[in-house]
């Protein structure tokens, strides 16, 4: 009964001592494509998100959406982050996908992500398993400043896989820039992104794309401590 009381008492004043940051960001995007699917019928969302993180223990939370007339989802997110060295860091967490005002079920996602920073084109590598839809998603991403300062450029490269219901393969491959633009202390970033769906994805999930698609978007983004 002791312990019921200490650990949880313990864990609230570690939190109240963390230096809270959060971030805040909002984006315009073309489309919401996402894994594979055209989730937003390859009309325009609005993407507002924000994310707190506490101080040095590692813990942050987040929330996202994707919005319009058709769509409304909701993505709460709570992880643990923390670095086994300075190029080897990790995030264990769960999402909890959920869609107010609809008919849609909510789904919890379990996924487990390996950064690789100061690597060449460094190297993200996410594994997420959904409780409720049972899916397995694995995706690998690279990143890469170009250009130089004259007019650097962020471009990235990614590959997803899916396994579920009988079907296991290739979803997407994505390949994007986006430009930041320093705006006093926010961040404005246009990108653009081309997504390659296969055609035995798109059969197999029946999830309308095309086999080509391109999303513009546009994110503002600030934060602090």
């Amino acid at each position: 009964m002791l312990k019921k009381i200490i650990i949880p008492l313990l864990l609230l004043v570690s939190l109240t001592q963390a230096q809270i940051g959060i971030e805040y960001s909002a984006g315009i995007n073309s489309q919401y494509f996402w894994r594979g699917y055209d989730l937003s019928n390859s009309k325009p969302v609005v993407t507002p998100e924000i994310t707190l993180s506490l101080g040095e223990t590692g813990i942050w939370f987040d929330v996202w959406s994707a919005l319009n007339a058709d769509v409304r989802e909701v993505d709460l997110t709570g992880a643990y982050y923390w670095e086994l060295s300075p190029a080897i860091s990790f995030d264990l967490g769960m999402i909890a996908y959920t869609y107010p005002g609809l008919d849609d079920d909510p789904s919890y996602e379990l996924f487990a992500a390996v950064y690789g920073a100061g690597l060449p084109f460094e190297p993200e590598f996410l594994t997420a398993y959904d409780m409720t839809l049972k899916t397995l998603y694995f995706d690998l991403t690279g990143s890469q400043e170009i250009l130089g300062e004259s007019f650097p450029l962020t471009t990235s490269i990614g590959l997803g896989l899916y396994s579920w219901d009988g079907y296991a393969g290739l979803s997407n491959i994505r390949l994007s820039v986006t430009k930041e633009y320093e705006l006093g202390s926010l961040t404005l970033s246009p990108g653009l992104q081309l997504n390659m769906v296969s055609q035995g994805f798109i059969d197999e999930a029946a999830s309308g794309t095309s086999n080509n698609e391109f999303v513009l978007s546009v994110t503002i983004a600030g934060g602090g401590e």
